[in-house]
């Protein structure tokens, strides 16, 4: 059995400081004793394996966080998780389990060592952390309209003429930042994201990060990364 992802980590308004780790070890002790039964039942009366496989809204949670929240039931993963599976006497098959913002240019961590303006966390955090402020977070589905709209932008950015490469065209600085300014007006529900310009997002007591910052974001660079991993499942 397979968890993941359950602690919402990015629902913060840009104004709120996060949670510590231990807020939220503590919040889900006390709100999900049902999960856990459950939990320690198939571990100790169904002999069942139970993985925590981390995911992108949980980065920070640790092998000791989940021991504390399941009383050392259930195996932590920080990344990705391969089972070897014994289909026969000379017959293995491997499964992988990884969560999905590997290969997602929007919440992958893979630019957070080599990118000095949003450092530990992907441009996705600060979107989500966008829509909560504006209340979008609220209903379902809101911050996939976002990138579903980004997509769209993405596709009204490509020239009538394909004269010129499409890569090309959307690496330049201008194109780029207006891809950002459109994605996070999206997220704020503004038509035009200047006069929200200098708005700051905390990250701890005394530390904050301007959107004008976060609209530098170098996304696109992560496309070609993203090609070079798929190739080496393939």
């Amino acid at each position: 059995m397979l968890l993941g992802d359950i602690f919402e980590m990015w629902l913060e308004k840009f104004p709120e400081i996060p949670p510590t780790n231990q807020d939220r070890v503590d919040f889900w002790k006390q709100s999900s004793p049902v999960l856990s039964a459950v939990i320690t039942k198939l571990v100790d009366g169904c002999g069942v394996e139970v993985f925590y496989v981390r995911g992108n809204h949980d980065r920070e949670i640790t092998d000791e966080d989940v021991r504390d929240i399941f009383d050392g039931k259930v195996t932590f993963v920080p990344c990705t998780l391969i089972l070897r599976m014994q289909t026969s006497d000379d017959s293995e098959h491997r499964v992988r389990f990884a969560h999905g913002h590997e290969y997602d240019i929007f919440n992958s961590y893979m630019l957070c060592q080599t990118n000095n303006l949003l450092p530990d966390k992907p441009i996705g955090y600060y979107i989500a952390r966008a829509v909560a402020t504006s209340g979008r977070a609220d209903s379902d589905g809101e911050l996939e309209d976002v990138l579903i709209g980004l997509a769209q932008t993405l596709l009204s950015m490509i020239p009538a003429s394909l004269e010129d490469d499409l890569i090309e065209v959307l690496l330049d600085p201008d194109q780029h930042r207006k891809l950002i300014e459109r994605l996070f007006e999206g997220a704020f529900k503004v038509k035009d994201i200047e006069f929200l310009i200098h708005a700051k997002c905390r990250i701890s007591e005394d530390k904050w990060i301007r959107l004008n910052t976060m609209l530098e974001y170098p996304l696109l660079r992560l496309c070609g990364s993203m090609v070079s991993i798929q190739a080496l499942y393939e």
